[in-house]
């Protein structure tokens, strides 16, 4: 056998494997560790750049020829490079009419590229660690993350700060096991309702189901379609709808939460309308401005009043203060990564987020045939496709990322020799380093 190094081949025998390439790969994984905690404790410099973009950015000479060996990381890479252009150049075309505050640019710019970027963080991780290991890296960063800022949560602390970090912890050291990972996710539902946590508790229970129709006999055809699988998760949805709004107005989630969905159903005439109006400003701001704003881009009065005679429609009070200071007072925030991606991007971001929907979709569709869909893979997909509607972009970055680094790899075919499933590698060990043979030693 030989190794090769740079572009010169080397008998094996002539590598020292105990000293120079593992003191290598130890570093290396001591490194991408360090990358991973740092995307998901999301600590700030003054500037508002997070460090884990500098660390990103730093080691992306390792982490960017991994992307290769992936079909859809490297499609994703493409339509990101034109979302990202394009969003640029909505900023440019702005600056001759609008405001463009330099540290939101900065800001919106940053998160947009750590978010995708990280995609080729975890695919990274997923070579030295496997991506169960890799996910409790990321989850481990996003606790201390939790740690570090939940202070700024003065309501409801589980739901603001600790929810996600837990909920992906706990299902990443569960997903080996699906009894364990039922047990997991039914105790992790219990704590929702407590804690008031509604849309999470929903998208629990219908892991919990997706989990457990996996052990059904098998018989029939072993594929499974795209289009079952979203009819299926449709459905799904569906009924998880209804049930939680009948929970809800029954009062067996606390008078509370019963008071406020009737409040928000008699409102807006749903649940969902009610309780996210921000969705219907959205609406009347893509009808109003169809390209989009750019990245860093200040609302003008014209803006914020198109929002709130869209909000009007659904009976909502816009001129309660949260649309003025919340919504807009320091720039767009349309309380969804649909609209938070589509302000910056435009419809090139919109295409970008397609595309994502796809690919997490047919890597459910991928698991669910192959019968290993874990706790962890199904809460991320699910919970992705939750926050594209109905939660901002920075608090649905992480999550969104790792989800989109597992997709990847689900949807890929195993390669000779691979482990039957991704999530059995062994720590530091691998099949085969996807890496292109230039840019790394092996034997």
């Amino acid at each position: 056998m030989t190794a090769v190094l740079g572009r010169a081949v080397v008998p094996t025998q002539a590598l020292d494997v105990g000293s120079s390439t593992s003191r290598w790969r130890q570093a290396e994984a001591l490194v991408c560790a360090v990358v991973l905690l740092s995307i998901g404790t999301r600590l700030y410099l003054p500037s508002q750049i997070p460090v884990g973009f500098l660390l990103v950015g730093a080691t992306a000479p390792v982490w960017l020829p991994v992307l290769r060996s992936y079909r859809y990381a490297t499609a994703l890479a493409v339509v990101t490079v034109i979302s990202l252009t394009f969003g640029v150049g909505l900023t440019i075309f702005a600056l001759s009419s609008r405001f463009v505050a330099r540290t939101s640019l900065v800001g919106d710019v940053c998160l947009a590229l750590l978010t995708f970027a990280g995609v080729g963080v975890v695919l990274w991780g997923r070579v030295l660690f496997g991506l169960r290991a890799t996910a409790v890296l990321f989850a481990v960063g996003m606790l201390v993350g939790a740690a570090l800022h939940g202070h700024s949560v003065t309501q409801n602390a589980w739901k603001g700060a600790w929810a996600i970090p837990v909920t992906l912890l706990v299902l990443a050291l569960a997903c080996r096991r699906p009894v364990l990972t039922v047990l997991a996710l039914g105790g992790l539902v219990v704590v929702c309702v407590l804690n008031d946590t509604r849309a999470l508790a929903s998208v629990l229970v219908v892991c919990m189901l997706l989990v457990g129709w996996q052990w059904r006999p098998v018989g029939g055809a072993r594929h499974i379609s795209f289009v079952w699988t979203t009819t299926m998760l449709a459905a799904l949805g569906l009924l998880a709808y209804y049930l939680g709004t009948q929970a809800l107005l029954h009062g067996l989630l606390g008078t509370n939460a019963r008071d406020r969905s009737i409040e928000q159903i008699d409102q807006a005439g749903s649940l969902i309308l009610g309780g996210r109006p921000e969705i219907a400003g959205t609406l009347a701001l893509m009808t109003h401005k169809t390209l989009g704003y750019g990245f860093g881009v200040m609302p003008r009065s014209g803006d914020v009043d198109v929002a709130k005679q869209g909000m009007a429609l659904i009976n909502y009070d816009p001129d309660n203060g949260y649309v003025d200071r919340y919504m807009f007072g320091g720039g767009f925030e349309l309380h969804s990564v649909v609209g938070d991606v589509w302000v910056r991007m435009g419809p090139a971001g919109l295409l970008l987020l397609a595309v994502i929907a796809v690919v997490l979709l047919k890597s459910v569709a991928i698991e669910l045939a192959r019968r290993r869909a874990s706790g962890m893979v199904l809460f991320l997909v699910l919970w992705s496709f939750w926050n594209l509607l109905f939660s901002p972009l920075l608090s649905a970055a992480q999550p969104l990322t790792l989800a989109i680094g597992l997709a990847v790899v689900a949807v890929e075919k195993r390669q000779p020799g691979e482990p039957s499933s991704p999530d059995a590698a062994p720590l530091l060990t691998q099949p085969a380093d996807p890496r292109p043979a230039d840019t790394v030693v092996t034997a």
